[in-house]
């Protein structure tokens, strides 16, 4: 939820996440790839798929094809 758009509540004050509000109106409740969403005092962390990712981090598949296991590491960065 960290790339989800909240909004503060007037009456309350509390937050909340507009995601049907927004989808009614054919808009996006995430932010867009790519978006600045935290530091951890040694790297800057990114929005990638509704998710918050180091700028540089490991992705590991594992394929089963025809009874043999391939395993993939891909770095994205």
């Amino acid at each position: 939820m960290a790339c989800a758009i909240f909004c503060r509540r007037t009456d309350t004050g509390s937050y909340y996440t507009p995601r049907f509000d927004l989808n009614d109106l054919g808009i996006d409740p995430y932010f867009p790839d790519g978006t600045w969403c935290h530091n951890d005092g040694k790297e800057n962390f990114y929005c990638l798929q509704h998710h918050c990712l180091p700028e540089v981090f490991l992705l590991k598949f594992n394929v089963l094809y025809k009874n043999q296991l391939f395993i993939f590491d891909i770095y994205c960065f």
